[in-house]
């Protein structure tokens, strides 16, 4: 069932109809954001280019989408308009607009969540977006080595979270940190100047800090090379995101 248009009233009394899902579309345009029925809102376009490869080679060996119609992941913005300072600001408005226009014209509940580095700023930008209203791993999400698909609800998934990666509470953990180790290890010898520091390597997981240049060289190397070995971490953390989102894990 479609739901009615709202009756919107301007300053001078004239009254007009506006379909929902409209309000909050019309924002998301103007920041070049391509709004679905779920979102993903990430730090930047390197995030959401590494999360469009591994959905490309999910599907050349599954021949199932991960990111589809129902799903996108859009950057906050590129360059400086992009990273944590700016998800506080337009997240927080983003959440506003949607809070009073919640869905579209089929019926169906848009949702909007924010996933970030699991770094210093990004566990500070979460503990600012708790304080205005946004529930950590309800609304605000941090990249994580893993992500159990056994819950929605934030307080269970809180302590399955902290459980399944308690070896590695200490590193940090970025998009580029979910690519197999023999990748990063291979990369980092060819191009040893792309490191900013020593890698870390505790158990299974790892974390390698890259100097700009070398992220972007990165990336390159990765859309070139990589495999879906490769980027089984990023694979498994899209389904995640599908599960939270209560989409279909395993795509379409």
């Amino acid at each position: 069932m479609q739901r009615d248009r709202k009756v919107q009233v301007s300053s001078d009394g004239v009254s007009s109809f506006v379909a929902p899902g409209s309000l909050v579309r019309a924002y998301a345009n103007r920041k070049n954001w391509p709004l679905s029925i779920r979102n993903v809102m990430l730090e930047g376009r390197t995030d959401a280019e590494y999360f469009r490869i591994a959905n490309g080679k999910h599907h050349a060996h599954n021949s199932r989408r991960l990111i589809c119609d129902s799903l996108s992941l859009f950057q906050v913005g590129d360059g400086a308009s992009g990273g944590v300072d700016n998800i506080k600001d337009k997240f927080v408005y983003l959440r506003e607009v949607l809070s009073t226009d919640t869905s579209d014209v089929s019926d169906q509940r848009i949702m909007v969540i924010v996933l970030m580095d699991n770094d210093r700023a990004g566990r500070e930008t979460a503990r600012f977006l708790d304080r205005r209203g946004f529930k950590t791993h309800r609304d605000v999400f941090l990249i994580a080595r893993k992500i159990p698909r056994e819950t929605r609800d934030a307080y269970q998934l809180n302590r399955l979270i902290v459980e399944a990666n308690a070896a590695w509470e200490h590193i940090d953990c970025e998009v580029e940190d979910l690519l197999s180790l023999d990748l990063l290890k291979y990369f980092a010898e060819m191009e040893p100047s792309s490191l900013a520091k020593e890698p870390q390597i505790v158990a299974d997981g790892h974390h390698f800090e890259w100097t700009d240049d070398g992220k972007a060289r990165l990336l390159n190397f990765v859309k070139r090379e990589a495999s879906l070995v490769d980027v089984v971490g990023i694979v498994e953390l899209l389904k995640s995101l599908r599960f939270l989102l209560s989409l279909d894990p395993n795509g379409i």
